[in-house]
């Protein structure tokens, strides 16, 4: 199962580079995410959106917890591997944060949802030197036998501020998550 999962991880992380790579110059208008080579995950309605979902690659850690409160509430943590990049939202997803001393904003705002499908909006600003900005419409929906969840990025931009120059970045791309419990557990009993 690790293995599988590991090698899953790893081949997701080579189609999200190599979809990443020709676009890094762009500045064209962005094509829609579901044209060309990548296929997102197939929905499914088994399963229950409650509880501790995780999410890892070669870069970064991310765990989603979400609960049923008479509306669906999504809260995330975000912990980079290679940066000192880190936060967590409230319950509204947002985070306020700073990274090597420059402030910076997560955004995830959950526009509508209901028993099987999450749609919203991602936000990820980083200010000062080597400025970033990052936005995206997704769409959450479980997948697999209920127990993976995927977040599609529609409209994906990211625009990298290098001195004067702008480096557009429109990679077409899925994140899925694992399930790690029915309950809301803590950051530590992640099984990353």
């Amino acid at each position: 199962m690790r293995r599988t999962l590991r090698t899953t991880l790893w081949s997701l992380a080579a189609i999200g580079l190599a979809a990443a790579i020709p676009c890094l110059a762009q500045t064209e208008p962005i094509a829609p995410l579901h044209q060309g080579s990548f296929d997102p995950p197939i929905p499914t309605e088994q399963g229950v959106w409650d509880g501790t979902w995780f999410y890892v690659n070669r870069d970064a850690q991310v765990a989603l917890w979400i609960r049923s409160v008479g509306k669906i509430e999504v809260r995330l943590r975000y912990h980079s591997l290679i940066d000192t990049e880190g936060f967590e939202t409230d319950w509204d997803g947002n985070a306020t944060y700073a990274v090597r001393g420059r402030p910076a904003e997560f955004h995830l705002e959950i526009t509508e949802a209901d028993a099987n499908t999450m749609r919203g909006n991602w936000t990820r600003n980083l200010e000062g030197d080597g400025a970033r900005e990052e936005s995206a419409k997704v769409s959450l929906y479980r997948t697999d036998d209920g127990r993976r969840l995927a977040i599609v990025f529609e409209e994906f931009l990211r625009v990298m501020h290098i001195g004067d120059r702008e480096m557009h970045i429109t990679p077409s791309h899925a994140w899925t998550f694992v399930k790690a419990s029915k309950r809301l557990v803590a950051w530590d009993e992640i099984p990353y």
